[in-house]
């Protein structure tokens, strides 16, 4: 079916069941009508600019969109996963930019006998958090990395201080964010200022003590290689601790 415009294309949408927009669903009269804050009416795969240009390659829609080139399951990571997708192109290029959707079913009945048997019993389980837990593992692990090589090697050579810093820098930079998101997912939002404000004191309270505790360490040491070690294995095992995270659980909405 050809639906030239959104209202045409939402309302064939909405014969099918909600609508999801963004991380919202939404029936399609309020769609119709909804004013938000640059949410679009509905998922797009935008590759153009608000004046309609298309936009290079490098641009982060581009390099967003360079994804949905391969093989995927639209919104598998929800916890109510959507029924169907449904495609409205705006603009059609000369040769290229197919679409192509296959059926899991059929592939499962094409499998080796031995393949579906060793299948039959079992289920995928796409949770988003899964993967975004391994992301801040590496993030807030990189700051281990550059406690050690401080540690291995000194202050003596530029290049290992200036890519020392820069992992720790962005170990540093990652913590607010990643905390914030997960407090959010794994705790809910009614308590979240609580808690967000009980980790950020905790976080204060040890950028206070952490100079006075690298201080007596050197005075009786005479060398940061302890604290170094001591920094490098916290980071460590703070970044170990996000992977076996589970799923998040699911909070009643307020009426």
């Amino acid at each position: 079916m050809a639906c030239q415009t959104s209202g045409r294309f939402l309302r064939f949408s909405a014969l099918l069941g909600i609508v999801l927009t963004g991380s919202t669903p939404r029936v399609a009269a309020d769609l119709l009508t909804f004013k938000g804050k640059g949410e679009p009416l509905h998922p797009s795969a935008i590759t153009s600019q608000h004046d309609g240009k298309v936009v290079p390659e490098d641009h982060r829609y581009a390099m967003r969109n360079k994804a949905n080139q391969l093989w995927h399951t639209d919104s598998s990571f929800k916890s109510v996963p959507a029924l169907t997708s449904v495609l409205s192109a705006r603009t059609i290029p000369d040769h290229g930019g197919e679409t192509e959707f296959v059926s899991t079913r059929l592939a499962f009945e094409r499998l080796d006998p031995a393949l579906q048997k060793k299948f039959e019993n079992s289920f995928a389980w796409h949770h988003y958090g899964h993967s975004r837990a391994k992301v801040a593992a590496v993030a807030l692990a990189m700051p281990a990395v550059g406690c050690f090589l401080l540690w291995t090697t000194g202050a003596s050579d530029i290049p290992t201080l200036v890519i020392a810093t820069f992992l720790v820098g962005v170990g540093a930079g990652a913590e607010f964010d990643v905390a914030a998101y997960l407090v959010s997912r794994y705790f809910g939002l009614r308590d979240y200022g609580r808690l967000f404000g009980v980790h950020l004191g905790l976080i204060t309270a040890g950028a206070a003590l952490a100079p006075l505790l690298t201080g007596a360490i050197y005075k009786a040491t005479g060398s940061y290689s302890t604290m170094l070690a001591l920094c490098g294995a916290a980071f460590l095992m703070g970044a170990l601790m996000l992977l076996p995270l589970g799923r998040y659980p699911k909070f009643a909405q307020a009426e």
